[in-house]
């Protein structure tokens, strides 16, 4: 069992039109589609996808092919019907850009005009010309290369290519204006690449002192998108880290295509199939996977922007420490109010980055439509509702030095499991650290990952009473909720006032900590989590109340109140 990587090559005849989504030059209608890190005209791995699966689709239903539709939909996977509670069927293909590599035969001119005609007069229609680029000429040669990967065992791996291979030369043209003649394709071919193997992180996971967590360094091997809250039916905003729970759900994805069982199993249904990770499976629901976070190859985790910080001035000043309201000192003899994160201007975001190592990936808006297979144009919806157009933002794993240059960039997490009784935690670390290197199907583009990493034991800080104690949320947490928690002098329902969350939160701590740390203060802000696909996949049946959570980068300012148990507890 193990990760494919497949190379998929095509030659195409000029012209060619792969039209980009993104906004063509000042009087272009429509652009050739281009890598974003080098400007080289490439063909997105989603185009390649969609006609293999209606290649394929084609062939099973001329009964050519022995190709069933449940293993199709594994394959390609299948749209969330109405009513199914959003939940997926997940492909276990994944595509990559091809992109150009050589060029035969003359590059043409760079652009070609186009008109419509009047049915009516057989002459130009008015307003109608159109300026599309074509950097490759008639009759030329376009070589384009790209890769594929499937996870599966290994007797799949040669059921799998021939069937790739037999959609690739079913396919007849790529891209846009095909009815003219352009983008005809002339030969398609698929191989399997040697994929180079990184170090799996259970080698270096080190034999003395335990293993209470893994520090891992994550690669993205293309784009990806982690949706954000949707403000849009059909726009998809990404976050530039991975949360935990979007790795823990990828992970058992790949493990389930290692085992060749249904996509979307649960935990258990791998580990019946897998018995070599036996212990993984029976304490899967204990191990804690942290969010990564983006940085350069040689930097570290970064984390959030502490809310506690405020600016006087040039000046930057932590307030995690004072205990009542406060004038700052701005330079000279100027005191002026504190201004905290909503007052910030891009100049202060930017001073602050720099000084926390914080990264921010490149990112691509692409336009995606659905295809009508019969009527060979765009879908325009059916009876459930409209047409098929939406549009991901993709997060690149590199960034734009200051000198323009691509700097690569990796994702820094690590994964806790300190709850893990300690007779299995190290069988259960070896087993997930032998799992990792295969991680895939990350986010909506189901990026697979390159994963590198080593165990380490834990470690506490030792505190003394009456010390002051200061915590950071590194990641949104579901931490004070009226609906979960009976506290005097809090409302269950509506609006809540500063003093009751106030309440909540020295609640909450006071039983996270056993009673050992007391809230002095805090600098923390809260937001609603819901919408459409948590009420749908989430709470179904229930009635629908949004979780109350606090924001990453929240303070809490304690003291401490018994040194050993808080010791053991942080």
């Amino acid at each position: 069992m193990k990760r494919h990587l497949f190379t998929v090559r095509l030659k195409i005849r000029g012209p060619i039109l792969i039209q980009s989504s993104s906004p063509a030059d000042f009087g272009l209608d429509a652009a050739v589609m281009r890598r974003e890190s080098d400007g080289i005209v490439c063909v997105p791995g989603t185009l390649i996808q969609g006609k293999l699966a209606e290649a394929l689709k084609e062939n099973q239903l001329g009964r050519s092919l022995p190709l069933s539709p449940a293993e199709h939909e594994r394959l390609f996977g299948k749209d969330s019907g109405v009513g199914s509670g959003n939940e997926p069927l997940r492909r276990r293909l994944m595509f990559d850009d091809l992109i150009k590599v050589s060029v035969e035969g003359e590059s043409g001119n760079p652009l070609l005009s186009r008109i419509a005609m009047d049915s009516t007069l057989g002459s130009a229609e008015g307003r109608m010309l159109r300026a599309l680029e074509t950097p490759f000429g008639a009759g030329a040669t376009v070589t384009f290369e790209g890769n594929l990967w499937f996870v599966g065992p290994e007797g799949k791996r040669d059921e799998v290519k021939r069937l790739l291979r037999l959609g690739l030369r079913w396919l007849t043209t790529i891209g846009s204006q095909r009815s003219t003649g352009m983008g005809r394709l002339i030969e398609a071919d698929i191989e399997e690449s040697n994929l180079i193997e990184l170090a799996a992180a259970d080698n270096s996971i080190e034999s003395g002192g335990g293993c209470d967590r893994l520090e891992l360094s994550l690669r993205p091997l293309g784009p990806f998108c982690v949706s954000r809250p949707k403000i849009g039916d059909n726009l998809f905003e990404s976050e530039s880290h991975l949360p935990g729970n979007v790795l823990a759900g990828a992970l058992v994805e790949t493990w389930a295509a290692l085992c060749d069982i249904r996509p979307g199993s649960r935990v258990s249904d791998c580990g019946k199939a897998d018995p070599e990770r036996s212990k993984l499976a029976e304490h899967f629901d204990r191990i804690r996977f942290r969010h990564a976070f983006p940085a350069a190859p040689g930097g570290v985790r970064t984390t959030a922007v502490p809310l506690s910080l405020a600016q006087a001035g040039e000046r930057i000043f932590d307030l995690s420490l004072e205990n009542q309201p406060c004038l700052l000192d701005a330079g000279g003899e100027d005191f002026v109010s504190p201004a905290f994160q909503p007052d910030w201007k891009p100049s202060t975001w930017s001073k602050i980055g720099s000084q926390i190592g914080f990264v921010e990936p490149h990112r691509e808006l692409r336009v995606r439509t659905a295809i009508d297979s019969n009527l060979r144009i765009s879908h325009r919806g059916d009876d459930t509702g409209g047409g098929k157009l939406f549009a991901l933002e993709l997060v690149h794993p590199w960034r734009r030095g200051a000198d323009d240059q691509v700097e690569p960039l990796v994702w820094r997490t690590s994964i806790d499991l300190g709850q893990i009784p300690e007779t299995d935690r190290r069988a259960v670390a070896e087993q997930l650290a032998s799992l990792l290197p295969h991680l895939s199907y990350v986010g909506k583009t189901k990026v697979p990952c390159e994963v590198t990493g080593s165990g380490r034991a834990a470690s506490s800080g030792a505190t003394e009473v009456g010390e002051t104690a200061v915590l950071m949320l590194d990641t949104p947490a579901l931490l004070a909720d009226p609906r979960f928690q009976s506290v005097e002098g809090v409302r269950e329902s509506g609006a809540l006032s500063a003093g009751e969350m106030w309440l909540l939160y020295r609640d909450a701590w006071s039983d996270l900590s056993g009673g050992s740390l007391e809230l002095i203060h805090h600098f923390a802000r809260q937001r609603l989590r819901g919408g459409n696909h948590l009420a749908l996949r989430r709470q179904a049946q229930r009635r629908y109340v949004p979780w109350l959570l606090t924001d990453a980068g929240s303070v809490f300012t304690f003291a401490v109140r018994d040194a050993v148990e808080a010791a053991a507890r942080l």
